[in-house]
């Protein structure tokens, strides 16, 4: 797994990520309680973590981490522009992330499809800045977003003149891709039951989402990267996932766990406690233990795919 440190984890990116869950935090006009796990409905739980800030509570039936706060207003675009930051990248990190992480995406895809990608259509819930569908398009027969900001709809009709939308079109694909997507859904299960119904006969769904037993949770534990109870109302574990697998009546052809926990730390290690992490790192020997991280399932996203 190659990794550039300095691009993927850029300089103050600590600070950012800091900077941006208190302004999101300070954002949300009005709290509500939730006393049932968001995936499964169960109220009995195990342990409560994160206690210093928004509590999160682990499910006893199917190990989800959710939030015991979330905000009244769902949709983050309502009190923020929404991923607006993204779009402040330098063409550069485009570049990387969609040589290094999207082509990796498509390759999988491509090894788990029952047809030719140029004859698939796919459809990407949660598109965001549109990063994956502008390179995706050239493997593709069709692609369509789906993105709840307005802002970023437009953003991606208007600079790749692909089809975007607010909620979910009543169409046939052979691919859906969920990346980042389910930690931010009230109702994760109900929308994955409406993608199956519109996927094709052995079609897929590609999910990638944080796992919450992961290293970079266990050591950053609310400072972690992926810790916005303003946005990630919950978390998964890989037995959540089997267990929406099971309840979708879905096969699960591929899983794994693949992070940037050791990257994450290094990165709160310099922004935060000042270190000059260039001087001391060897990041040879990083990624070989980010590698063994994600073999033991600790790495802090989870992928799954699904066949109907």
């Amino acid at each position: 797994m190659s990794i550039d440190f300095n691009i993927m984890r850029e300089p103050g990116f600590y600070n950012r990520i800091q900077e941006t869950r208190e302004k999101d935090l300070q954002s949300v006009l009005e709290w509500i309680n939730v006393d049932e796990c968001p995936v499964c409905k169960s109220k009995d739980v195990t342990e409560i973590k994160f206690k210093k800030k928004i509590p999160y509570a682990v499910c006893c039936s199917c190990e989800a981490l959710y939030a015991k706060e979330i905000p009244s207003i769902l949709n983050h675009a309502e009190y923020n522009i929404g991923n607006i930051n993204d779009l402040d990248y330098d063409e550069k990190k485009r570049e990387y992330k969609q040589e290094r992480f999207v082509e990796e995406r498509i390759n999988l895809i491509k090894q788990h499809s029952n047809k030719p990608l140029s004859n698939c259509r796919l459809l990407d819930f949660g598109c965001g800045t549109g990063v994956f569908l502008e390179k995706a398009k050239d493997f593709f027969e069709t692609v369509v977003g789906v993105e709840d900001s307005k802002y970023l709809r437009e953003y991606i009709n208007d600079k790749f003149k692909i089809d975007t939308y607010q909620f979910l079109p009543d169409e046939k694909f052979d691919v859906i891709t969920l990346f980042d997507v389910l930690e931010h859904l009230k109702d994760p299960y109900d929308i994955l039951c409406t993608c199956k119904k519109l996927l094709n006969d052995k079609g897929v769904i590609f999910i990638y989402t944080p796992n919450w037993r992961s290293l970079e949770f266990d050591i950053l534990k609310e400072k972690n990267t992926q810790y916005f109870p303003s946005e990630h109302l919950w978390f998964a574990s890989l037995v959540t996932l089997y267990q929406l697998a099971h309840k979708l009546d879905m096969n699960i052809v591929y899983d794994a766990s693949c992070g940037l926990d050791c990257y994450d730390v290094l990165a709160y290690i310099r922004d935060i406690k000042g270190y000059d992490i260039n001087e001391y790192i060897n990041f040879n020997d990083v990624e070989k233990i980010q590698d063994m991280i994600n073999e033991l399932g600790k790495g802090n996203h989870l992928r799954i795919m699904l066949r109907k």
